[in-house]
């Protein structure tokens, strides 16, 4: 077997180790396809336990898409009550109507997404195992991934302790039955955007971590540009710049190819993002809302779970937001390494740096889904000052709706008394 080969199976190693749990996870409720190509050449002998696993993935999450679909029009045939609210605002159960059939999408979605993409997921992980074969720092890489994957693990935890919560406190204060239905529709939505979005900021952390460490190394060819000038030993000054710039254009061209794989990831999760965005913001909306409008008898612990619940659908939006703004931040790191060295350098560097700003500068919807949100840091106070103003929208028609119906009562109270009096 050839160097190259070896390398390829050393990271294919490295991936799997840091994210084997959460492959078999998404692949258990088949929200990624199964096999990959390390999985088929581990098996290569049990083809028929390859066959058998591979029509379980699919159906498995042809299953989910049923159970969620029968559950949510089980509920609206027979306890309508448990979809919407009749006294509170039209605005409110427009959104309990969304928020109910988004549940559906979004299993339909992340389901039929990896099955009709197949070609997409293996080509993302052959061509990670490619530039990091060609980066070849393995010891950086695997410390940059090791972080990735425990940071995972930590926001699975925190994601399962808040769905044993709620799903286990809906059995305290609704009846069996609907309680049960409810829990059905609402489990396999909110596993298939937290393995979704666990799998996207794994794939983003992996990519930023190799950005990172690639920086390091372009960092380290700067600091001893800038010493060269200072030796007076011409031929090996030399020497060091014909290998420097060997490598800066290695550099380069793997800064390229992240560049493009973080392009084609947002492109092709671009429809999920926005589903799961779009359910996360209704379910804060609603949380709140419902906060707000039953505050006077709720109890101080059951506030507390809302409220934590609310929370975890906003780090939804805060995970896929550090992810896109860690690349950028890597991005932009290199860009200004790049631009200290075009002051050090000859024309040939020059004319590479040059090269890689167009490539950059062609990759304008780089951070976006879809083209119609932007996907950084600014997305997270968007997202709350969106959230503040409904809120106080609610808010206002609530208290008109009060108001109202307290001058009512004083109206027919006074017509009351008239009549007695006369």
């Amino acid at each position: 077997m050839c160097l190259v080969e070896l390398d390829a199976a050393f990271y294919q190693y490295l991936l799997e180790k840091q994210f084997l749990p959460l492959l078999n996870v998404a692949q258990c409720f088949g929200f990624l396809p199964y096999p990959f190509d390390f999985q088929r050449q581990a098996d290569v002998k049990n083809t028929v336990l390859q066959k058998i696993l591979s029509i379980l993935n699919r159906t498995f999450g042809l299953a989910m898409i049923g159970t969620v679909l029968t559950c949510c029009v089980s509920l609206y045939v027979c306890y309508p009550s448990y979809m919407y609210e009749e006294d509170y605002p039209p605005v409110l159960n427009i959104a309990y109507h969304l928020e109910n059939w988004l549940k559906i999408v979004t299993v339909l979605v992340a389901v039929l997404r990896p099955q009709t993409s197949t070609a997409y997921f293996r080509e993302t992980v052959n061509s990670l195992v490619q530039i990091m074969v060609q980066y070849d720092q393995g010891w950086r890489i695997e410390r940059e991934l090791a972080s990735v994957a425990t940071v995972s693990k930590r926001l699975s935890v925190v994601f399962l302790l808040d769905d044993f919560t709620i799903a286990t406190g809906l059995y305290f204060i609704i009846e069996g039955a609907p309680a049960t239905l409810i829990n059905l529709c609402y489990i396999p939505p909110f596993i298939a955007i937290v393995i979704n979005v666990l799998h996207y900021y794994a794939l983003f952390g992996t990519i930023s971590g190799i950005m990172s460490c690639s920086n390091d190394t372009l960092y380290g060819i700067t600091v001893e540009g800038k010493k060269d000038r200072h030796r007076s030993c011409s031929g090996r000054k030399s020497n060091i710049k014909e290998n420097d710039i060997t490598t800066i254009d290695k550099l380069v061209r793997l800064h390229t190819a992240l560049l493009h794989l973080t392009w084609k990831t947002n492109a092709h999760y671009g429809v999920l993002l926005l589903i799961i965005m779009l359910y996360s913001f209704i379910q804060i909306s609603v949380i709140l809302a419902e906060l707000y409008f039953d505050n006077y008898d709720l109890p101080l612990l059951f506030v507390g779970i809302c409220l934590t619940h609310a929370a975890v659908y906003f780090m939804f939006f805060l995970i896929i937001a550090y992810a896109n703004h860690a690349i950028i931040m890597e991005n932009e790191r290199t860009l200004l390494l790049l631009l200290d060295n075009n002051c050090i350098w000859n024309s040939e560097l020059n004319a590479m740096v040059d090269y890689y700003f167009l490539q950059v500068s062609n990759l304008q919807d780089t951070h976006q889904a879809c083209g119609m949100i932007k996907l950084d840091m600014q997305l997270v106070p968007n997202v709350i000052a969106v959230i503040t103003s409904i809120l106080f929208i609610l808010m206002q028609f609530s208290d008109a709706d009060r108001n109202q119906d307290i001058e009512t009562v004083y109206r027919l109270d006074n017509i009351y008394n008239i009549s007695v009096e006369t």
